[in-house]
């Protein structure tokens, strides 16, 4: 079995050092996922991933961090209008009010602004792969 999870080591990260969720903040703190929930983050405490999986009947159960880049779109018109149909961007924006949601919309347009390069938006990114074997 493999398996990509978000944000190695540190579930919490999403909050706001990521500048996509940063710039959705509006100012808030944004909530931690629970470390229990079905999400990308599920399993990116490795401690708690490895217990689901061994319950589950996996062995051999290995969590190996990778860190590389991610392309959202070819410039920053493109990677904005992508980002902005996202669910999670829908969810982190709903409860606020037009002047707080219009704000973050700019914010976020501005983070896609300055990770624009000639290979288009490109954002760091971390990952678990974990894999495991089911005898």
């Amino acid at each position: 079995m493999g398996h990509c999870c978000s944000w190695p080591g540190n579930r919490s990260r999403r909050t706001n050092s990521s500048p996509i969720f940063a710039s959705l903040s509006g100012g808030r703190d944004l909530p931690k996922p629970p470390a229990t929930a079905p999400s990308p983050f599920g399993l990116a405490d490795p401690d708690l991933g490895r217990a689901w999986l061994t319950e589950a009947g996996f062995t051999d159960i290995d969590h190996r961090s990778v860190t590389g880049t991610f392309e959202l779109g070819t410039d920053a018109d493109d990677a904005f209008a992508f980002a902005g149909r996202l669910s999670v961007v829908q969810g982190l924006i709903s409860d606020l009010d037009t002047d707080a949601k219009a704000a973050a919309l700019a914010a976020l347009h501005h983070a896609t602004r300055e990770h624009e390069t000639e290979d288009g938006v490109v954002f760091r990114s971390a990952t678990w792969f974990i894999t495991a074997r089911r005898p």
